[in-house]
């Protein structure tokens, strides 16, 4: 982790300077050639920090330990709305769908070890991440009477409309 930080402070500093020396700039200067030269002073910096995020063998576990957000779609059917969810490897057992205040809430977990036989392995890694998701739901969604489903990794809520 240590490793990291050194990495993100070598790409920010030129940003730094780069930022002090336009503060310093006489203020007859064209502003917009002022800002240009920091865009591409903050697009070399960017370029460096990414280039040595991907050599960097830290980074993969450093984004592992972010938990995942899956996209939702949220679609109006005419007499019902219907929400998607991707979640792949997620147990359907941990998927848990809550309302509360016209907020629905999706969770769930998901868990991965590879059993190796051979103890000549020099790594063995295990996966677990979370999923978590909220979305407001229109006024006239009926949360009481939601329907799900679960298959080939995409979550589906079914959320029909009150009658009025």
């Amino acid at each position: 982790m240590k490793s990291i930080k050194t990495i993100l402070a070598t790409a920010v500093l030129p940003l730094m300077l780069a930022a002090q020396s336009l503060s310093s700039a006489p203020q007859n200067d064209d502003p917009f050639a002022a800002m240009l030269q920091l865009q591409r002073e903050m697009d070399a910096a960017m370029a460096r920090f990414h280039e040595r995020m991907m050599r960097n063998a830290d980074f993969g576990d450093f984004m592992s330990l972010h938990a995942m957000m899956p996209r939702v779609d949220l679609v109006d059917k005419g007499d019902r709305y219907v929400l998607s969810m991707e979640i792949p490897g997620a147990d359907k057992q941990s998927i848990d769908i809550h309302t509360e205040n016209g907020i629905l809430t999706v969770t769930a977990k998901r868990e991965e070890v590879r059993e190796d036989k051979n103890d000549t392995y020099v790594r063995h890694e295990r996966s677990v991440s979370s999923y978590a998701r909220s979305v407001m739901l229109p006024a006239d969604a009926d949360a009481e009477h939601l329907k799900s489903d679960y298959k080939n990794g995409v979550l589906t809520v079914t959320v029909p409309k009150k009658k009025l």
